[in-house]
């Protein structure tokens, strides 16, 4: 899925202070999206208008990404407004 990094903040007394963890879904959101934005573009420019074909597409190039279970099983909604 990809590299997982932590982020720690330790105390002078060796606990831990703080921490934040980044995930590799987090870490491809920015090309997530924009992926999709290209898809969309390319799907209408084709004459696709249909939103559950869209959807599909979508969907499709999502899960390539691999996104955790919890991501990929409520991560989509579509509204498409075709200018």
């Amino acid at each position: 899925r990809g590299a997982l990094y932590h982020k720690i903040h330790v105390g002078a007394d060796g606990k831990i202070m703080d921490g934040e963890v980044i995930v590799p879904t987090g870490q491809n959101q920015i090309n997530i999206e924009e992926d999709c934005g290209r898809l969309v573009e390319d799907l209408v420019a084709k004459g696709v208008t249909d939103v559950e074909a869209i959807t599909f597409e979508l969907e499709k190039l999502i899960r390539a990404y691999d996104p955790c279970m919890s991501c990929a099983a409520h991560f989509l909604k579509v509204d498409l407004t075709i200018k």
